[in-house]
């Protein structure tokens, strides 16, 4: 049951999660996320206003030489069933692929994940708060 509904959940979102060679369905969620992004930051390009992006799935895997074996063990069922680091399709780079594309800076892209330290989330929130970083992307855990 648990394999169905997260099946389902990667589906709603885009079906690269589930396959990345399905082809990119310019109608996916992810697209049409991609688009609201990149209405809003031109929308707010005076002020510089930040948008976070917060998603569960696709999300960027973790530096394998950081893996413990033993918390993998120790992790239940749900959790390595779910929806976080599945498959070789990962969300978040879509999302800067296609905004760069579309003409955001590299620069103004950030992963809330890429700052470890307490000093490198206090230097990426300034970045935020001074309108360099205009978008963020997370997940909720």
């Amino acid at each position: 049951m648990l394999r169905i509904t997260s099946d389902g959940s990667k589906l709603g979102l885009d079906p690269r999660l589930i396959d990345p060679s399905f082809e990119d369905n310019p109608d996916t969620k992810l697209n049409q996320c991609v688009r609201n992004v990149y209405q809003i930051y031109e929308d707010t390009k005076e002020n510089k206003s930040t948008q976070i992006i917060f998603c569960d799935l696709g999300v960027p895997k973790k530096n394998s030489q950081n893996v413990d074996d033993k918390n993998v063990d120790e992790k239940s069922a749900a959790e390595r069933e779910s929806l976080e680091e599945s498959g070789d399709f990962c969300v978040y780079d879509d999302i800067r692929d296609k905004l760069i594309e579309k003409g955001v800076k590299p620069e103004e892209i950030a992963y809330i994940h890429d700052a470890k330290t307490e000093q490198q989330k206090t230097d990426l929130f300034d970045k935020v708060n001074k309108g360099e970083v205009r978008v963020l992307l997370g997940r909720t855990s």
